[in-house]
């Protein structure tokens, strides 16, 4: 004879799935839909929905999946209290509610789906330090469907959903920073970035012109001239469409993918130092005129 030990896996390979799923995740829509096709098997629902909440309260967007019908739907300009639980949701504390049909004053998201059959109900908040990112809900046809064990599995994974979110949002806020950046670069004086291997990892149009280089020319290419940060100097330029000129150049630290880099804002100053000689050299002159004549 033999004994065989079991144990239930289903959840711990959810929240793993979860949890590895983060990285490859780039919209909050696109998050919440992959979300949705796993946390169902985390508690016996028969609606799941996440609700991810904008700045302003009219701006929710719900992505459900319902057990009867199958399949995603999405409502936009829904409100923060829409879901109810306001200063719950706020302080991150779960709701849960055993039997709908005994429940007063439910909000609006809910009251609806009472008339489509929901019994009991639990809402989980997408918690991020003291920020409520949305919302994780569970709702069943039976009373008192939620056990204390899918609370807190729906609590890992509303951990873990608004870990999602929060990094999608920060490169969502990064990349915008960076398209900002390049929009500014692209038609200022000459921009150049180099890593701190001595590689150009960006180069605007004037500081292509100004070292006679074509459009991305100058990219992953050993820059030509020794800068270090916090110090300026001048250096020249060589162009075939004329005689060699002189570009001032100024260097800070900066951070370029989130890797330490130089930034080198470059200005062509022949011609402001054509001049200047000019007027030395004429000053020059007139010293010499008067000494003549003295």
């Amino acid at each position: 004879s033999f004994h065989a030990i079991g144990r239930e896996v289903t959840r711990h390979r959810v929240l793993y799935d979860v949890a590895r799923a983060i990285p490859t995740l780039s919209t909050p829509e696109g998050m919440a839909e992959r979300m949705l096709s796993e946390t169902p098997l985390l508690a016996p629902a028969d609606w799941t929905s996440i609700a991810l909440f904008g700045e302003a309260e009219s701006e929710v967007v719900a992505l459900e999946v319902v057990g009867l019908t199958g399949g995603p739907r999405t409502r936009l300009q829904m409100s923060f209290a829409d879901y109810g639980f306001d200063e719950s949701l706020a302080a991150g504390r779960v709701e849960l509610l055993e039997n709908l049909k005994e429940a007063e004053g439910l909000a609006p998201f809910l009251a609806r789906h009472v008339e489509e059959g929901m019994r009991s109900s639990l809402t989980v908040p997408l918690h991020f330090g003291d920020e409520v990112l949305g919302c994780l809900h569970f709702g069943s046809e039976k009373p008192a469907a939620f056990s204390n064990q899918h609370v807190l599995d729906a609590r890992e994974a509303a951990r873990q959903i608004a870990l999602a979110l929060k990094q999608i949002r920060l490169r969502q806020a990064v990349d915008s920073s960076e398209a900002s950046f390049r929009s500014v670069a692209a038609n200022a004086d000459g921009l150049v970035i180099v890593g701190m291997d001595g590689r150009v990892l960006f180069a605007n149009p004037a500081a292509e012109q100004l070292f006679d280089q074509p459009s991305g020319g100058m990219l992953e290419k050993p820059f030509v001239h020794e800068i270090e940060p916090g110090k300026s100097c001048e250096i020249p330029v060589v162009s075939s469409q004329g005689p060699e000129g002189i570009a001032e150049i100024r260097t800070v630290l900066t951070e370029w993918a989130g890797e330490p880099a130089l930034i080198a804002s470059l200005r062509d100053v022949t011609e402001q130092r054509r001049l200047e000689t000019n007027l030395l050299q004429a000053q020059k002159m007139a010293v010499v005129g008067r000494l003549a004549g003295a």
